[in-house]
């Protein structure tokens, strides 16, 4: 079970590095911890779990963070009509941005990230991209 103690924190050296593909079929290991990455996202969203040290409130978290250098990552959300995704995707690959960015208010939202952040994010308003989605 992956928790907060698990997740490398903001000036890590992996956090600036690429990260390798992951090798088909998935490995047993590589499965495990797609559902472990999964299984944090939806913990940290249940409001009695919030209160507890070990997980912080996310929608996703990536390999890179509990320190594996794998390109894959889990996302539990729901969309601005309601509607709950929850994806474990392996080998994701950019395909396009929009050059037009937005800016969330709030600072900066990664769980990666300790400190408190204030201003504006900026994000591409879109971003179009392929993956394997593992089940």
């Amino acid at each position: 079970m992956i928790t907060m103690n698990d997740v490398i924190r903001e000036g890590h050296p992996n956090l600036y590095k690429v990260s390798e593909p992951v090798a088909l079929p998935l490995s047993k290991e590589d499965k495990a911890l797609l559902i472990d990455l999964l299984n944090y996202v939806k913990l940290s969203t249940d409001e009695e779990n919030q209160d507890n040290e070990a997980y912080r409130p996310s929608v996703g978290i990536a390999a890179p963070q509990v320190n594996v250098l794998k390109r894959m990552f889990a996302v539990h959300v729901h969309d601005m009509d309601g509607t709950l995704y929850s994806y474990m995707l392996v080998n994701p690959e950019i395909t396009s941005k929009s050059q037009d960015l937005i800016y969330l208010p709030g600072g900066e939202g990664c769980l990666s990230v300790d400190r408190e952040t204030e201003g504006l994010t900026p994000r591409h308003q879109s971003v179009t991209m392929k993956a394997l989605r593992y089940i």
